[in-house]
């Protein structure tokens, strides 16, 4: 029997290169962007890739500074 490839046309055709991002979201961003996901009948996966596109095309809406900036200084409460 012979061997079938992707040449055949079997399985889902390739989206291109990708990279593979991890990140940690509150609970309510992810709550709401599986909703999305959900509605739009798309993969929690495909939703974030899209949202990234649209904020990269906003990036200059970003807060500017990096984020030890904008955080408070812990309090320092004995020297060494």
């Amino acid at each position: 029997m012979a061997k079938r490839t992707a040449a055949h046309g079997v399985g889902r055709p390739s989206k291109g290169p990708r990279d593979v991002i991890v990140t940690r979201v509150p609970t309510g961003d992810s709550a709401e962007l599986r909703e999305l996901a959900e509605g739009r009948d798309w993969s929690f996966s495909e939703t974030a890739a899209a949202l990234i596109r649209i904020g990269l095309a906003h990036r200059e809406e970003l807060p500017a500074g990096s984020q030890a900036e904008t955080q408070e200084a812990l309090p320092l409460i004995k020297a060494s």
